[in-house]
């Protein structure tokens, strides 16, 4: 099977969705002469639109080379906003969206770029979109738009269109970027150097121009080496999934003078965030830990390079610019319904479009799994993923949200046999990390059997503007910096679905920042940029080429982490007692009082419960 990869689409290959049957190249910032007319000539080998039949001409009709006239430019958006213009074959509800002066996001444009894109993809419509519609849409997504005709303006729009999940990328290739009005992307050196003298070079990372990743030196830098004697490598390309034996073991290690462990410490703080969750409408939480995203724990392990690491290598794309969404822990007790079974991207949109195929997901377990009471997989899955969900859809049971519940009518036994996969146990000791294709259909056992505590990083990739994300609809980096500052959850979910069941309203008042630990863990937090000179030497030591060097610096930097997080989790008994008094889990705790017998402030009159989506983690 082919999913395809999440580079810039340039229109070699047919769109799923497009405006035209054949879109060219975009020019070279090289090739872009500054008189229009010189310009229109050097693209006529790269963007004019090439093999289109008679009905292809009529949806774009030849235009002129020459400049529109401002008199001519003004009475055309006249004539969009008096509804005279000569669209057809479209609803008048998206047009009204295109000439609204309401101020939209841009995944707002997107999605009705989607619906342009959709509509002109029928080569059976009457389609025709005007001028001063096509200079309003491309104008709205931050294009220069002045001196364009319609054919260039419909090629551009296509051309995001194409790819509008990747638009960081389009907004900083060199051969798109002057696209843009500089406000409606990143600043470049080149642009204005204001008081500044000279132009610098940027630095780039030894990360950044790595192909090929040895797991085996890896699994000694990060001491993983000592606890396995498998090929983790061809275990990940094989079943899509693999465990990387006691990565954070270390979070069980006794500092000396130290009275206790952080893996300890970490349990207590699970405690006491427990001791804040209620349940909402009395439905199940399905053991999620839904009060608990930024738990010193928590920070402890999304800013731990040596995990980060281990992504980068197993990630498809090995992306480097990372940062953690924020994400609730799982803390199961028995008898919770813990049972699911899940795909965590669109499968059709991830087939055709490459949304999501590279955003590995995984968890760090701290309790000792069980077989029955752990997390399942088909493993080997994902090379058989459009095969397995053509049948889904010959059965009438596909659906077609940013993830897809999988029900037993969906994999059926007819279905083991015909690939060879059942469903398996992956079991995991305290301290082990697991770490699976979001192509892979995994689950969990329930209803849950003994004690299980997890917590997943959830490091998504940051595009090339270092502002959108590898799935647009999951926010932005501003937004994750401002979650991680605030102590509050993401804007969404990382597959951007909505987070719509019991909801966190505020920062929990316990909820610390966790500092200190290194540029690279501030980078993955949203602290700083990626671009940040501090992040990319540790970065140059990590990936870098002495061995030595980059075990040290782990070693290092987990020595330093346990001290202040242990200082950073007893800072948080205090501040918890003076928030919440004698209904204090440190405060029942230190004074022998059960804290189940503490009674729940009752909720709001106005609180609204909704309804639970379903598709938890």
């Amino acid at each position: 099977m082919s999913i395809r990869s999440r580079g810039l689409e340039t229109g070699q290959s047919q769109p799923p969705f497009g405006f035209t049957s054949a879109l060219a190249n975009p020019p070279s910032q090289s090739e872009a002469p500054k008189r229009r007319s010189e310009r229109i000539a050097a693209m006529s080998a790269h963007q004019t639109l090439q093999g289109l039949g008679d009905e292809d001409e009529s949806v774009i009709p030849p235009e002129s080379d020459e400049e529109i006239p401002r008199h001519e430019r003004e009475e055309s958006v006249m004539a969009v906003r008096s509804g005279t213009c000569r669209c057809r074959g479209f609803e008048q509800q998206l047009l009204q969206k295109i000439k609204s002066t309401k101020t939209r996001s841009e995944l707002e444009l997107i999605r009705i770029l989607e619906q342009l894109g959709k509509a002109f993809s029928d080569k059976k419509a009457d389609i025709y979109l005007c001028y001063d519609h096509a200079k309003l849409m491309a104008s709205k997504l931050g294009l220069q738009t002045r001196t364009l005709n319609r054919e260039e303006l419909l090629n551009r729009l296509a051309y995001i269109h194409r790819n509008r999940r990747n638009i960081g990328s389009v907004k900083t290739d060199d051969s798109t970027y002057l696209w843009f009005r500089l406000a409606n992307r990143p600043a470049r050196a080149e642009d204005a150097l204001g008081i500044y003298k000279f132009k610098h070079q940027p630095i780039i990372p030894l990360v950044a121009n790595m192909r090929t990743f040895d797991f085996n030196r890896y699994t000694r830098i990060t001491g993983v080496n000592k606890f396995t004697t498998s090929d983790l490598q061809k275990e990940w390309e094989t079943t899509g999934s693999v465990v990387i034996p006691q990565l954070m073991r270390w979070w069980n290690d006794k500092l000396q003078g130290a009275t206790t462990t952080v893996l300890t410490r970490v349990n207590g703080e699970y405690d006491m965030y427990y001791h804040h969750q209620r349940m909402m409408g009395g439905r199940d939480n399905y053991g999620w830990l839904r009060t608990m995203y930024h738990s010193i724990g928590q920070q402890l392990m999304r800013q731990d390079p040596a995990y980060y690491l281990w992504y980068v290598l197993t990630r498809p794309d090995h992306a480097w610019k990372l940062i953690s969404y924020p994400y609730y822990a799982k803390y199961a007790k028995p008898g919770d319904k813990t049972g699911f079974r899940h795909i965590d991207v669109n499968v059709p949109d991830a087939i055709t479009t490459g949304r999501g195929v590279n955003m590995i997901q995984g968890s760090l377990t701290l309790t000792a799994e069980e077989p029955g009471d752990c997390t399942e997989i088909l493993p080997g899955m994902h090379n058989h993923l459009e095969d397995w969900w053509g049948l889904v859809e010959e059965r009438g049971l596909s659906t077609d949200g940013y993830v897809h519940r999988i029900k037993d009518t969906m994999y059926t036994k007819d279905d083991e046999r015909k690939f060879g996969i059942r469903w398996t146990d992956v079991i995991c000791k305290p301290g082990d990390v697991r770490i699976t294709s979001p192509l892979l259909p995994h689950g969990a056992h329930g209803p849950c059997k003994k004690v299980r505590r997890t917590m997943l990083p959830w490091y998504v990739a940051i595009q090339e503007d270092h502002e959108h994300l590898e799935v647009n609809e999951a926010g932005t980096w501003s937004q994750l910096s401002a979650a991680h500052r605030d102590l509050v959850p993401g804007p969404s979910s990382p597959s951007g679905h909505s987070n719509r069941y019991a909801s966190v309203p505020y920062r929990f008042p316990t909820a610390i920042q966790l500092q200190g630990l290194g540029a690279i863990s501030d980078a993955l937090v949203g602290r700083i940029r990626w671009d940040n000179p501090m992040v990319i030497e540790e970065l140059d030591i990590l990936f870098g080429p002495d061995d030595k060097k980059a075990q040290d610096f782990i070693n290092n930097w987990r020595l330093k982490a346990t001290r202040i997080a242990l200082d950073a989790i007893v800072k948080t008994y205090q501040i918890e007692k003076k928030a919440f008094g004698n209904k204090s889990y440190w405060h029942c705790m230190h004074n022998n009082i059960d804290p189940v017998s503490v009674r729940p402030s009752p909720p709001p009159e106005n609180l609204v419960e909704e309804e639970d989506h379903g598709d938890h983690y």
